[in-house]
């Protein structure tokens, strides 16, 4: 049963276009889920505060501000 949940996100994640109708919905509710209000702005603040801790370390910036984009086309 896990490696059903295991195998159904990564194909959400990565191959969002071999998804029917059914599974696109079973993964918009789980992102529903997963990614509220709260649990995004933690991120953001997270994101921020580590983005002032390396400000001096341009890779470790760019690498957050990936991560900020990866979590804006997911929700």
């Amino acid at each position: 049963k896990r490696i059903e949940k295991l195998l159904f996100n990564y194909r959400a994640r990565n191959f969002p276009g071999t998804l029917d109708y059914a599974e696109q919905q079973r993964w918009l509710e789980h992102r529903r889920q997963v990614f509220t209000p709260e649990f995004l702005q933690g991120y953001a603040d997270e994101l921020q505060m580590l983005a002032q801790q390396y400000a001096d370390n341009k890779e470790k910036v760019a690498l957050l501000k990936a991560l900020w984009q990866y979590a804006e086309e997911i929700v």
